[in-house]
């Protein structure tokens, strides 16, 4: 099996800090070094089927800035496969992260290219599965209530592919704009999910964006699970940290019948999978895309949806403990 990995990738820059540096106009602050690494679903979730031993293809919107290199030498350092990478006219998309001793974590974020990717220039050939990173931090995919994005997926079907999506925290809107916020990104998943065969999204997520008020819980899980199963999605896992996740399958077997690596799965299945507690927390950062890799790649093995759900549990604890993942 062969995964197309796209949608949203930046570099994230982090300087060693001894305590918060302060911010006063002119004055100078000693930092320690920086460490300059990928970030984004498209390097996260590629990186960690890779090691799982998938064959996989990354790509995402690469601006013409010098960042540009500094992104493909660390792909390639890596030994990840951007050859279908798009070039735009555009700047790196980045973020500053800084956390002083005891802080959390601040983001400066630059978007960049990312705003220009719209999927049209993917090359689907000789692919199994093209899952997207982010589409709600993709603004030209999101366009029109998600419209490029379903026009992706149509053509992916037609050439026989499978389409799998994993969401991001959306920006906390405005309290006079949170129920025209809720409406637009309920109306994004009522476009796209129809057209989603494998859909993973965290419950902060799907609350970040369409304000459904299900809470964070075991229940809001299978809920929102459900739900997301009833706006026409063949199989999906909801993420919830330390409440675990819960992993479903439609209903409809003629559905799942189509999808050649999700053919082996049963209809109509609702399980909750209870959460592996870390050895230790080294950070939270990418277990979200780590347990979407899991899952995706448990199902391409032919594996059961319980044992995805629990690779999916296990090798995110894995990571938020800094431990490899294969």
């Amino acid at each position: 099996m062969r995964v197309l990995v796209a949608g949203h990738l930046c570099l994230d820059f982090i300087p060693a800090l001894d305590d918060d540096p302060g911010h006063d106009p002119g004055a100078l602050y000693l930092i320690g070094p920086m460490q300059v690494r990928l970030g984004g679903a498209v390097h996260t979730t590629g990186a960690a089927l890779a090691a799982l031993g998938i064959d996989i293809l990354l790509a995402a919107a690469s601006g013409n800035d010098s960042l540009a290199g500094v992104q493909r030498e660390l792909l390639a350092r890596k030994g990840l496969d951007a050859s279908r990478m798009v070039e735009v006219e555009g700047a790196t998309s980045y973020s500053i992260v800084l956390q002083p001793p005891g802080q959390d974590r601040t983001f400066w974020h630059h978007t960049g290219c990312n705003d220009l990717f719209d999927g049209t220039a993917l090359e689907l050939e000789g692919v199994d599965l093209v899952h997207i990173g982010y589409p709600n931090l993709l603004p030209a995919l999101g366009a029109e209530d998600g419209m490029p994005l379903r026009r992706l997926f149509e053509a992916a079907h037609a050439r026989g592919v499978v389409t799998s999506v994993d969401l991001a925290v959306e920006p906390t809107a405005a309290p006079e704009d949170r129920a025209a916020h809720a409406a637009r990104w309920q109306r994004f998943l009522e476009v796209t999910t129809s057209a989603t065969d494998l859909l993973t999204p965290s419950i902060d997520d799907l609350e970040s964006a369409v304000h459904w008020g299900l809470g964070h819980g075991r229940e809001a899980l299978a809920e929102a699970a459900r739900r997301l199963i009833g706006l026409g999605a063949a199989v999906v896992m909801v993420t919830g940290g330390e409440a675990g996740l819960h992993v479903a399958t439609t209903a409809d077997a003629q559905r799942l019948a189509e999808l050649n690596p999700l053919a082996h799965l049963d209809p109509g299945l609702a399980l909750h999978i209870d959460p592996v507690v870390p050895e230790r927390i080294a950070g939270t950062t990418g277990a979200g895309d780590t347990a979407t890799a899991a899952f995706l790649a448990t199902l391409l093995d032919g594996g059961s949806l319980r044992a995805a759900g629990e690779r999916a549990a296990y090798l995110a604890s894995r990571h938020i403990a800094g431990l490899p993942v294969a």
